[in-house]
């Protein structure tokens, strides 16, 4: 029995625009590694679309709060109905994302109890930059965690819902 196929492969395989791309990134690199080099980490360090989500407002009762970190604004998203004391929970999203698409997740833990945090990684959604690297989201989640208002808790935890 032969294994499926890899569905990013075959999006890919089937878009000219990306084949037309992949052949232009391997010219420039056979030519001039360096500028090459460069392309594709200025290409694939720039989330796309870019900054859609900064054109839609901000749905009540969320609202966005913005502080510096590492010379961008760093935008976050929290509930305005939410009362004070709950757990806090820092959700983030996924390359190219923003903070909002965490939004249902979010409301449905507010009515469990907790206070949701949504985050935008430098370059995403609301968040200042134009490049953003993966390597980089991890100082700017522990900054956002480290923002948020020190709570009576038994002990730090660390987990992913629906997972005990």
């Amino acid at each position: 029995m032969t294994s499926p196929a890899n569905p990013a492969a075959a999006f890919y395989a089937g878009s000219h625009t990306a084949q037309w791309l992949g052949a232009a990134l391997r010219t420039i690199d056979s030519l001039a590694p360096a500028w090459g080099t460069r392309a594709a980490l200025r290409l694939f360090f720039t989330p796309l679309p870019l900054k859609l989500s900064t054109r839609r407002s901000v749905p009540a009762p969320w609202a966005v709060a913005r502080w510096p970190f590492e010379g961008v604004t760093l935008a976050t998203y929290r509930r305005t109905d939410v009362e004070a004391g709950r757990p806090v929970v820092l959700l983030v999203h996924g390359w190219a994302g923003s903070g909002l698409q965490m939004r249902v997740l979010g409301d449905a833990l507010a009515e469990a109890g907790f206070d949701p945090v949504l985050l935008d990684f430098p370059a995403h959604g609301r968040s200042g930059g134009s490049t953003g690297a993966r390597a980089g989201s991890v100082p700017a989640a522990a900054a956002s965690s480290a923002r948020r208002p020190r709570l009576p808790t038994p002990a730090p935890r660390t987990g992913v819902p629906g997972v005990r």
